[in-house]
């Protein structure tokens, strides 16, 4: 049987070692915050970043734009790509299952661009009752014991929104929800001297509904269904 998130912030909370630990439903509490703000920038078409965790993004398929005809006036073909962090894979002796996950020197022309997290914005935007330091915090910690028991060889299965990030033996892989494999197209536009950083995002319209993710056991995925009107407020400037 995995371990999954929940049995993480058990652990947390019981750590006497952890400055500043919160109870276990303050760890869901935040992670859960941490996810949404995930789902709302991937199903817009756009990444995520955490320092020393992972990036989460959309990668140009050129393989599959070729298969569908390739040239000037060809579509623009994306699908969700992961990479992991140098630094939380050393620290904690892991390993790529697939070698081509791990973070590289190309990543940001690659990969969509990506948000660097926000601890205040997470906290504010997506949650009622978290602070910036409880973001923070919750957050260092979880990261921590994800790594740690990672590290041990067992099986683990975290859920982080749009899928779940899986270890046993110590190789890791992000498992993406089945909804996400589907190829997303998105028209050329005129040649510009924009970079593809901000212009050449997959174009999104697949939001959170019920129905669409089968995990149990913690509810998180029942919470991250987002009312559309809500998901696309705040975000006018920064997208546009």
């Amino acid at each position: 049987m995995a371990i999954t998130e929940d049995e993480v912030f058990g652990q947390c909370a019981d750590d006497p070692k952890l400055i500043g630990r919160q109870t276990q439903r303050r760890y869901k509490e935040v992670w859960l915050a941490y996810c949404k703000w995930i789902v709302e920038r991937f199903d817009k078409g756009l990444g995520v970043n955490v320092t020393n965790f992972m990036r989460i993004s959309w990668a140009e398929d050129e393989l599959e734009e070729q298969m569908r005809g390739g040239g000037e006036d060809a579509d623009q073909v994306f699908k969700p790509a992961w990479r992991l962090a140098e630094g939380f894979e050393k620290a904690h002796g892991l390993q790529c299952r697939n070698k081509g996950e791990k973070a590289a020197a190309g990543d940001e022309e690659n990969l969509v661009k990506c948000e660097e997290i926000n601890f205040h914005k997470v906290a504010i935007r997506y949650s009622a009752n978290l602070s910036k330091d409880n973001v923070f915090a919750c957050l260092r910690h979880i990261f921590h014991k994800v790594g740690k028991t990672m590290a041990s060889g067992r099986e683990v299965r975290i859920f982080c929104g749009v899928g779940d990030f899986v270890s046993k033996d110590r190789k890791v892989e992000f498992v993406f929800d089945n909804h996400y494999h589907r190829f997303l197209i998105r028209r050329l536009p005129p040649p510009t001297a924009s970079s593809r950083a901000t212009t050449g995002r997959p174009r999104t319209t697949m939001g959170l509904g019920a129905g669409e993710r089968e995990r149990v056991g913690t509810g998180l995925t029942d919470q991250l269904i987002l009312d559309d009107g809500e998901a696309m407020q705040g975000w006018a400037e920064e997208d546009g």
